[in-house]
């Protein structure tokens, strides 16, 4: 029987460093970070326009493993002054309904660093009746390149419409507004975002070399998948859970996948999918500070003003750890892979800083 797919999550990530050097976020001032953080834990009793970037009562290995160090015992309990040195974002509270004319649905959350912006949309696809993997794929492309309708919550605001690249561009001006930063400082327009794909629940057997294009479809997320030269091979399942090409990563792990009724079908799949991403937006925020760190020092007259040189050498300790250098931080090969496309204007950096 064929591969037929009852479900499949997409998640993009966007990240911006600021423009300039004098447009940071009010977050960057640590006094200021502490005290948004705070108010953000508080934020059943309190008006802050900040969320803490997990939701309360739901299982995020990834902040479980990347603050170990902060909070061995509960992530959740970290110190303000500790989540600040691991560059924890803050999460904007929701703020829109984005819907595609054909009926799909997506999800955007805005997240703000001492440094950086960050966007994800979230596409969720529950095709009834199950789509065969091919058409699934083509699905996902759709969706991805899709025109969505977005409505604010905020009413006296107009509702607006696009891909969800120029939507995530959108919600980075609001990030803007509410970070203090200039409305001036905005800048050029998102580059590309990292995107995962993971099929959550599927039923059937398929060759190898259908499965394996199919996940080069995922990656690529474009639509001439089906005629475009494969670069990769089928991954070992016992080694890696996927491929990753570029920006994109397809995840695929056929021994999660259990009836929709089954119980923790969703957690397994689910969670795993939410923790990649995460890590995907952690490492894209700290390699765009470093990345800015990089641009400065290009000028030979360059120097770090605004920035603290020991915030950005955190940064780089960050990614080295994301990278796979400490057990003891989340890992995953899709995280060690994205930190390597960083490699050069790291190493760059930490050279400049003489770390």
């Amino acid at each position: 029987m064929a591969i037929v797919v009852n479900e499949l999550r997409l998640s993009l990530v966007w990240s911006k460093a600021f423009a300039k050097d004098a447009n940071l976020p009010t977050l960057a001032d640590p006094n200021e970070y502490q005290r948004a953080f705070e108010s953000a834990r508080q934020s059943g009793t309190t008006a802050s326009p900040w969320l803490l970037p997990w939701i309360e009562g739901y299982p995020q290995r990834f902040w479980q493993f990347y603050l170990k160090g902060a909070a061995p015992s509960n992530f959740q309990q970290v110190a303000a002054a500790e989540a600040r040195s691991f560059f924890v974002p803050l999460r904007i509270r929701p703020f829109c309904h984005v819907t595609a004319r054909d009926g799909t649905s997506a999800t955007l959350e805005g997240y703000c660093y001492p440094y950086t912006t960050a966007v994800i949309g979230i596409v969720r696809l529950r095709p009834n009746p199950p789509l065969p993997l091919s058409d699934l794929v083509d699905a996902a492309v759709a969706a991805r390149h899709a025109d969505y309708n977005l409505r604010w919550h905020d009413t006296t605001l107009p509702a607006t419409h696009g891909t969800l690249q120029s939507l995530a561009d959108k919600v980075v001006g609001r990030l803007h507004a509410l970070a203090g930063i200039d409305v001036n400082a905005i800048g050029v327009p998102l580059p590309p975002p990292i995107t995962t794909a993971t099929v959550i629940n599927a039923k059937g057997d398929e060759r190898d070399e259908v499965v394996l294009r199919a996940l080069h479809g995922l990656s690529w997320l474009r639509t001439t998948w089906k005629q475009d030269k494969l670069v990769e091979e089928m991954p070992d399942p016992a080694e890696l859970s996927g491929i990753a090409i570029g920006k994109g990563r397809a995840i695929w792990r056929p021994v999660c996948f259990s009836p929709p009724q089954a119980r923790g079908r969703v957690v397994s799949l689910g969670c795993y999918h939410r923790n990649l991403t995460l890590a995907a937006m952690q490492a894209s925020a700290l390699a765009a500070l470093v990345g800015r760190a990089d641009d400065i020092f290009a000028d030979p007259k360059g120097r770090l003003i605004s920035i603290p040189p020991a915030d950005v050498a955190r940064a780089v300790e960050l990614l080295d750890k994301l990278g796979g250098s400490d057990f003891f931080t989340y890992r995953s090969w899709t995280a060690q892979k994205q930190v390597s496309f960083y490699k050069d204007r790291v190493e760059r950096v930490r050279q400049k800083l003489g770390l």
